[in-house]
This record gives C-alpha cells, sequence and structure tokens, in this order.
C-alpha cells in the first residue's frame, strides 16, 4: 500500500479491509476536483494484489518511458496522468479502478478546521465514513484559539 506520509489515520481496522480489495485507492466521486483524476482515484493511495500488479507495472513502464525522454515533471499531478493513461491503455486497468467502491468522502476536511476550537460532534462527523485526513506540513497551524484547545492540538498530543 502506498499513502503520503501526510495521511493521518484513525481507524486501523477500516484500513486493513482496503488490502482485502484487488485495487484500492482513495475514491470520492463526488469531489468535483478540476483534476484528471476527477474523484475517482487519488495517486496519494494506491494498494493492489500482487495478481493485479501488472495496473502498476505498467504505471511504472510509462514513467520509465517518459523519463527516459524527458527530465522535467510537465505537472505535480503526473501519478495521476499515468494512471489515466494506463486505464486507456489497458481495459483490465480501468475496470479495477471502476470497481474500487468509493471511500472515505471527508479526507480533504480535518485539514480545514485544524485551526478551529476542537468540538467533539465535529470531530464524530468527520470520522463518519472517513478514516484517512490528508494534511499537509506546507501549513502552520496554532493550538489555542480564543484559549480553547484546536483540533490541530488534539492531533499532536494524541487525542484524535
Amino acid at each position: 500500500m502506498w499513502l503520503d506520509a501526510t495521511f493521518f489515520c484513525t481507524d486501523s481496522v477500516l484500513l486493513d479491509s482496503y488490502f482485502n480489495e484487488p485495487i484500492w485507492s482513495i475514491k470520492r466521486p463526488e469531489y468535483n476536483h478540476a483534476s484528471v483524476a476527477c474523484g475517482y482515484f487519488a495517486g496519494y493511495s494506491l494498494e493492489c494484489h500482487e495478481e493485479n500488479r501488472y495496473a502498476f507495472s505498467t504505471m511504472r513502464d510509462l514513467f520509465l518511458n517518459y523519463w527516459k525522454n524527458n527530465d522535467i515533471m510537465v505537472d505535480y499531478l503526473m501519478v495521476d496522468y499515468m494512471i489515466v493513461l494506463a486505464q486507456k491503455h489497458d481495459k483490465r486497468i480501468q475496470n479495477q479502478f471502476d470497481r474500487i467502491s468509493p471511500n472515505n468522502p471527508k479526507c480533504d476536511e480535518l485539514i480545514k478546521v485544524l485551526n478551529e476550537q476542537f468540538d467533539k460532534d465535529k470531530w464524530a462527523d468527520l470520522k463518519t465514513d472517513t478514516c484517512l485526513f490528508k494534511l499537509s506540513w506546507k501549513q502552520k497551524f496554532i493550538e489555542e484559539k480564543d484559549g480553547k484547545p484546536t483540533f490541530y492540538k488534539y492531533l499532536i498530543e494524541g487525542k484524535l
């Protein structure tokens, strides 16, 4: 399994269930993000069974061919482009990605509230159907707001 190092995982049981999937990625069809993935997969979260490694070896080969002829990455989301290209090249890969069930619909929501005062009801809502939260090292967060602990403080103290 590949997960970007900036993920915060809240439920190892649910995470373990992803290993039972032939191919897995975070999938949020309603995400409406203006990227090539469109929420149907996320290049920062990938897993597959051994019998489906052909999908990832296809992407690897596409990358190797690209780097043989180029020395700059044309886009930050290059992995996403390679996944789409692999799906167009091999319908088996497309079929496997199509079979991924939607999951982790709120994975981008925790980072939006890290500077807010901690609210147990909001936290319970965020964790509904989501165990993986994408965070970032590129932002600074505060530990208190109006004298009360923030979601960030709860996170760094291991209370989430």
